[in-house]
Parts: structure tokens; sequence; C-alpha cells
């Protein structure tokens, strides 16, 4: 009494994901949304490894592939998926990457046609998938195999008895005389060249004694920036940097809807400028901090441009005024010293108590502070 069924009769009807169509007793199946399934998948701006977006798209162009029974069908839900990507702010660039990454597995043959382009390479491909268990048939299949189903340990003659069907461990290369080893580096588009290299050679060494010699071919790529820096000492070639010559040479901005190029230096308000503010005090800082220590500044902390100093009683301000801006002829540093034991630093008010010789600190707020908070519109 607690359970009612329910039915439904056409030509095309969804069950569950997936939607069977009857075209003339033929039938189809392809990929099925809910009326109230909305377009949306782990946004690409947010925070989770690169290979989880990697995943989607692969599971999405997976299940298409299972699901539809013909080309048109595949072809349409892999419109939908892309614009869905792009939907989630996936980039164009990296979505045509996947889709290269995951054609090129099971169709071509070439480096150079990765995509599918005719039906019948797609049921080619699809035939090998649907072949393929899923994660979940992998997984139950692996925990079958682990099970001891009888909790029995095994008998005498089965102890005894060695495996047949146990791996031999891989014996290392040692002929390497006897081995033909070729080296190249690729992009990620030429994986297949590895096969290609192979068919090449049998085909040009076939009924040749050079046959018998086995082929292994290996790829060379590029050393790692942490081989190239830390383990082993870097190419001065790597320790020059320019880049920020040339960005601090060839900028413009606008002022007065008038374009003007600026000869030196970042533009107030470009994304690069406050990085090269850093990378330029934390040099200026670096290179004169023994004259400064020596011309009686005893603390030295820096955010950015803004300068917090502790000087001895007898330290002449002018003499580190001058080292500072002798530094660089664009840079002309000021400076405020303590009034009444107090001086403001960036929004922190700093109090210097004699009595105790330490310093406390409040918020500061500017002459101009207003005390008013931006209204919700």
């Amino acid at each position: 009494p607690n359970i009612k069924l329910d039915y439904k009769i056409g030509k095309s009807l969804p069950f569950l994901d997936v939607q069977l169509t009857n075209n003339n007793g033929i039938l189809s199946t392809s990929v099925y949304h809910k009326p109230a399934a909305e377009p949306y998948v782990t946004p690409f701006t947010s925070d989770h490894p690169r290979h989880v977006f990697s995943n989607i798209i692969k599971t999405s162009i997976e299940r298409a592939t299972r699901y539809s029974s013909t080309f048109e069908a595949f072809n349409y839900e892999r419109r939908y998926i892309k614009l869905m990507l792009l939907y989630n702010d996936y980039p164009s660039t990296f979505i045509e990457n996947e889709f290269h990454k995951y054609f090129s597995e099971y169709i071509s043959k070439s480096p150079f046609l990765p995509l599918i382009d005719d039906e019948h390479k797609y049921f080619l491909m699809r035939k090998e998938i649907l072949g393929l268990p899923t994660p979940r048939q992998s997984q139950v299949a692996m925990s079958a195999a682990l099970a001891d189903i009888d909790n029995d340990p095994p008998d005498d003659d089965e102890r005894q008895e060695p495996d047949q069907n146990k791996k031999k461990p891989e014996e290392k290369i040692s002929n390497y005389n006897e081995k033909f080893f070729t080296h190249f580096t690729y992009e990620k588009r030429f994986e297949t060249c590895k096969r290609d290299m192979h068919q090449v050679y049998n085909h040009a060494f076939k009924d040749t004694p050079a046959i018998y010699t086995k082929q292994i071919v290996g790829n060379r790529n590029r050393r790692q920036a942490q081989n190239e820096l830390i383990r082993k000492r870097p190419n001065k070639t790597l320790l020059q940097n320019t880049t920020i010559t040339k960005t601090t040479s060839k900028t413009h901005f606008t002022f007065n809807n008038k374009l003007y190029i600026q000869h030196n230096g970042v533009a107030m308000g470009a994304p690069l400028a406050p990085i090269i503010a850093d990378v330029f005090m934390t040099n200026l800082e670096t290179t004169l901090m023994d004259d400064l220590i020596n011309a009686g500044v005893s603390e030295w902390h820096q955010y950015v441009d803004d300068t917090f100093l502790l000087v001895n009683s007898i330290t002449c301000i002018d003499n580190i005024l001058s080292i500072l801006n002798n530094f660089h002829p664009s840079i002309t540093f000021t400076y405020k010293v303590e009034d009444g034991d107090k001086l403001e630093f960036l929004d922190v008010f700093i109090t210097r108590s004699t009595e105790c010789q330490s310093l406390g600190t409040t918020i500061y707020h500017k002459p101009a502070y207003t005390d008013l908070l931006r209204g919700m519109s």
C-alpha cells in the first residue's frame, strides 16, 4: 500500500540521464538534461587544483561518448559541453587543449589531426570506450579481487604451489650497445610521435639485421626551474631579467583623453606597479643597509614606499636623507620626525613612552577623515 508505480509511453523517453528514442524501430540514445538543470559546473575561477577542471571536461566528453549512439547526438552534446564550460569562465584555449588531449588518446595516429572528423572514427572510439570499465566497475572489481570470501587460511597445497601468473621483476638494461635510443623534444600535441617513430623504424629496416635491434624511444625535456636554480649553479643568462627593463621603458598611460608614453618607471594604477615597487625598495634596502646602520639607523621597517625608522639621539637626519636620495636620480625621500613623542605611520598612531622605554599604538585617523561609511545600494 505504500508504493505507487507510474508509467510513461512515447517514442522518446528519458531514463535516468539517458534519452531513449525510437526511430522507426531503431533505438538510439543520447544525453538527457532535465528541464530544471542549470549549466553550472565548478567555475574555473574557483580555488581548485588544475586537474579538477581537466577531469570535469574529460568526464563530460566520456559521458557524451557512452550515451550518444549517433554521431549527430554526440556533436550536439559536444557543443553543449563547450558552451557550458565557457559560461563557467573556462578559457577557450584550455577547453580546446583538453578536447585535443582526449580525442588524440583514442583516434588519431597523426599528431596534426587529433579531433574527430567523420562518423566512422567516432564509432571506432565509442567501441573502444564502451569496452573499458567505468571507474565504479574498476573499483568493484578491485574490491572483489582483494576480498577473501571464505576467510579461511590457504591449504598446505596452495601454499606450496607456485604462482604461474606471477610477473617477473623487470630486468635493468645492461647491454646498451645492443639498444637503439632515440631522444627528441616534443610538445604535448606530439605525444603520438613515439608510436609513429616505431612504425617508421620497422618499415625502413624490415628484412635487415637492424630490425633485431630493439628501439627505445625516450624524450628529453627541459630541466625544471628547481633543477636549474638549486641543484646546480644557474647560468648567468637565467639571472638576467630583461623583462622589467622592457616593462618600465615601454609603458603608456592616458590623461585628459590623450595617450602619453612614459619613458621611465611604471604608471600609477598599472598591475605591475606594486610588484616592481617592492622589488625596487627591497634592492634599495639591501644595498644601503650597511651605510644606514653606520649613519645611526637602529630599526628599519618598510611597507612599499613608506618606511619607519628608529635612530640614535645623536644621529643627523640629513645624512640619512642624503644616502637615500643618492641611490637613484628619480626618487626623492622626505621625512617627518616625532612631535611630543608621537608619530603617525600609515593608519597607526605610535606613542613613545620614555618612562617604560616602550612604544604604544592606536588607530590613526587623518584630519580629513569624515567618519562615514558607504551605504548599501
